[in-house]
């Protein structure tokens, strides 16, 4: 657990955005931590895949953990570290969890400082790793051509019920052209009948 421990805390030294994206810490800062582990632990000989590979099991340990709690009736000790459940829960949770089984005589006190790690990196649910992004590229396409279509809210145009459309604050008639060009044409040919003289009759 001490050769763990140090490895968590190198990691939570480089829990920064400029050392740690969304997909997970950088391969120069891997190079880096791997150099900081050796140099507090010189009687072990880690390599750098090593260590990544034991990060990846202490955060699959901690995912696994976290769902158990949840499952209903499972409690957890805050002294021990360590899962509280019957023999029938616990019967429950190797099925869902194999890997489980050890952590029903081990403690895992570095649950909580592992929490500060990951929550917020890794999507909520069952053995699921994946980074949450704040926007996903299909969302983020979606709104490209919303804005280059002009399909926005804001650009919606209503008909309403007397006869106007309305675009945001804008309210303009709409006009009928052939309905137009109907009336212009009768009222030409009422003023050409007006102006034509009447003929006179002889009595």
């Amino acid at each position: 657990m001490g050769l763990q421990k140090s490895l968590v805390d190198i990691l939570h030294k480089h829990n920064n955005d400029y050392h740690r994206a969304q997909n997970g810490w950088s391969g120069d800062t891997w190079n880096l931590m791997t150099k900081i582990f050796k140099d507090r632990n010189k009687h072990v000989n880690f390599t750098k895949s090593q260590l990544q590979d034991q990060e990846k099991e202490l955060k699959r340990q901690y995912c696994m953990l976290k769902e158990a709690r949840k499952q209903s009736g499972a409690g957890w000790c805050e002294k021990s570290c360590r899962i509280v459940a019957d023999d029938a829960l616990w019967d429950n949770l190797l099925i869902s969890f194999p890997k489980i089984e050890k952590f029903k005589k081990y403690d895992f006190p570095l649950f909580d400082t592992l929490g500060d790690l990951y929550d917020g990196q890794i999507a909520e649910g069952r053995y699921n790793f994946t980074s949450i992004s704040k926007t996903s590229q299909i969302g983020e396409e979606y709104e490209d051509v919303q804005s280059a279509d002009g399909n926005d809210d804001d650009e919606l145009h209503i008909l309403d019920g007397g006869g106007t459309t309305q675009r945001g604050d804008e309210v303009n008639p709409i006009i009928d052209v052939d309905a137009a060009e109907k009336v212009n044409t009768e009222q030409h040919v009422q003023k050409k009948v007006a102006s034509v003289p009447k003929k006179k009759t002889n009595k």
